[in-house]
């Protein structure tokens, strides 16, 4: 009934990144129409298929390292895991992803949660990111408005990774071929 009430979500990125290097991102997400009540938060999935490491916001000087602010006043972020199934989690048992949950005062619409992905303020290396090219890697970041478990899912921005150096080279050619016999 109401297309603002999730809100949005804006990603900041030095674009593209480079296939297996290692990187900073920011992902703000603005509530919409619908204010986030304490207990509420965000959950960080992964895309299993883009060959990166799991994310952690547990450890800050280890790599995936997430870590995040808010601008809404008397609101704290605290840090937690949440299990999560499906493509962005795992497909055979609950994986324990990183989220991050509101506590202290409810965000207001334009309030804001920023999430850092390979936060290196305490000393990460950054997140990996994957080896190979694509024009539309996702950061799927579900949101809950309440804290009743109800992950709710906002458009999700594409961030770009174009190749880095050559890490190797695969060749396929026939298998037998014959002493001075060419060969596609």
């Amino acid at each position: 009934e109401d297309p603002g009430a999730i809100g949005s979500l804006t990603l900041v990125a030095d674009q593209p990144l480079e296939a297996g290097g290692k990187a900073t991102v920011e992902l703000v997400y603005t509530v919409g129409n619908r204010p986030m009540r304490v207990g509420g938060g965000v959950l960080a999935g992964r895309q299993w298929l883009a060959d990166v490491n799991d994310f952690q916001n547990q450890d800050p000087a280890g790599p995936n390292y997430l870590s995040a602010r808010t601008s809404g006043t008397g609101a704290r972020i605290e840090a937690v895991t949440v299990p999560l199934v499906g493509p962005h989690g795992s497909q055979r048992f609950p994986k324990p992803m990183p989220a991050f949950r509101l506590e202290g005062a409810d965000l207001q619409t334009g309030d804001t949660i920023t999430v850092i992905y390979g936060d290196r303020s305490g000393g990460s290396p950054g997140i990996g990111v994957q080896a190979f090219e694509t024009d539309a890697l996702l950061l799927p970041l579900y949101i809950d408005l309440d804290g009743g478990g109800n992950w709710l899912t906002p458009r999700w921005p594409r961030l770009i990774v174009v190749g880095g150096p050559v890490a190797g080279l695969r060749v396929l050619a026939p298998s037998v071929v014959g002493a001075g016999e060419s060969f596609d």
